[in-house]
């Protein structure tokens, strides 16, 4: 650059957001547009709590709207997408766990408040989650509730704890999985999504590395 020149002025016009938030890791919370680094961050987020719901938008609307016609077609479909929209389930279900204590203490790790398992499950207000290495012990129960219109999560689980004539198929399968041991000043830090499982053993080094973990298919016949 030549002498008496100045560097262009990097401004904010015609920008779509201004600032983002970054997407929370926890709640009923689903991003509508994702931006950023790792598409981490949403400018148009939706939060679902019991019966209703909150839009958060951090486009950059105010004083455009009336005078772009790309802010007044947002602006209005935003409106619509809340008044038009059908009704939807509550989001008020509560979180059955079915396992051990301490992979109970994991799930509630993750923000969950979990009632312990019951003798009795129902679709209409619970969801079963089954804690690894659990699913024999709990498998007519869950049957049952799955049967009747129930959501359950199943947990990692030893390829013994699958029924032959489960209708399930297990086969080994190469994945890739980030592993930390607390080596470095990035894996000092507290990473609860990348932490194991309870059940399996702590893996070294704030790394990418392969593993060899059971993969389940169904064997049913469409």
């Amino acid at each position: 650059m030549g002498p008496g020149r100045t560097p262009p002025h990097w401004g904010n016009h015609g920008s779509v957001a201004s600032v983002v938030i970054e997407t929370p890791h926890r709640g009923a919370f689903t991003p509508i547009l994702e931006c950023e680094f790792d598409l981490a961050y949403t400018p148009l987020l939706e939060w679902r709590d019991g019966r209703g719901e909150v839009v958060f938008c951090q486009l950059d609307l105010t004083g455009r709207i009336g005078h772009e016609p790309a802010a007044d077609l947002l602006a209005g479909n935003l409106i619509r997408y809340l008044v038009d929209r059908p009704a939807s389930r509550n989001q008020d279900k509560s979180v059955v766990f079915l396992g051990d204590a301490r992979s109970a203490a994991f799930i509630r790790g993750l923000g969950l408040q979990v009632v312990e398992e019951q003798s009795r499950l129902s679709p209409e207000s619970q969801v079963a989650v089954v804690g690894p290495d659990h699913l024999s012990a709990v498998r007519e129960k869950l049957s049952a509730f799955v049967r009747s219109g129930g959501t359950a999560i199943v947990l990692p689980q030893d390829a013994k704890q699958w029924p032959a004539d489960g209708g399930v198929r297990l086969a080994p399968r190469k994945v890739t999985r980030v592993l930390h041991d607390g080596a470095s000043p990035m894996a000092r830090r507290h990473w609860p999504p990348v932490a194991p499982l309870p059940h399996l053993p702590r893996p070294p080094g704030l790394r990418r590395g392969p593993a060899r973990l059971p993969s389940a298919s169904s064997t049913a016949s469409c």
